[in-house]
C-alpha cells in the first residue's frame, strides 16, 4: 500500500531540491499551510511556473 502525505514536498518527491525549498519558504511564509504549494505544484506540473531566474 502506496502512503499518501498531505505535505505537498513529500507527496512529490521528483521535484527538483531547489523547488522544494522554494515550497518550504513559501509554506512558512503563509502560516504552515499547504495550499500555496499545492498551487505552486500545479502550476509547475502544467508549465506555467517558469523556474529559469530560480535555478543555480
Amino acid at each position: 500500500m502506496t502512503k499518501i502525505y498531505l505535505c505537498p514536498i513529500k507527496n512529490n518527491p521528483d521535484l527538483p531540491a531547489f523547488f522544494q525549498e522554494h515550497l518550504r519558504r513559501r509554506i512558512v511564509e503563509s502560516g504552515g499551510y499547504y495550499c500555496i504549494a499545492w498551487r505552486l505544484i500545479r502550476r509547475y506540473r502544467e508549465g506555467r511556473y517558469c523556474l529559469a531566474n530560480k535555478a543555480g
